[in-house]
């Protein structure tokens, strides 16, 4: 393998391994539910092997994502802070996550302005 090959590999590994987390899977769960041995799965997630291209579909789905959210490069931490963001809003009926929202929406309107008020 390239050492892109085996960065991408690595890197759908790590994804899945933390999506896998986020939803408290265990690795026997997430192996069984996309018809793999659990052995592949833990290579898969040390990003020893790639996931084979039919069953990237199937793992996306059993993941509760996009097959691209798999590709996707950590940057700078936003996407861990997003995912744990969304954990704490599954609780939360509708109307509160929009309640939520619209105070985050708010606090970042406040922040952005203090920032450009520095020069930042």
């Amino acid at each position: 393998m390239t050492s892109d090959t085996n960065m991408l590999t690595r890197l759908v590994g790590r994804n899945i391994y933390n999506k896998r987390k986020r939803l408290g899977l265990t690795q026997e769960e997430l192996a069984e539910r996309i018809g793999i041995g659990q052995q592949s799965l833990s290579r898969m997630e040390k990003g020893r092997i790639a996931p084979k291209f039919e069953r990237l579909q199937i793992i996306a789905d059993t993941l509760e994502c996009p097959v691209t959210d798999l590709f996707r490069e950590n940057e700078g931490g936003t996407s861990a802070l997003v995912e744990r963001i969304a954990d704490m809003l599954q609780g939360l009926d509708a109307r509160r996550r929009e309640l939520v929202f619209s105070h985050v929406k708010g606090l970042v309107k406040i922040l952005q302005e203090e920032g450009r008020e520095r020069g930042e």
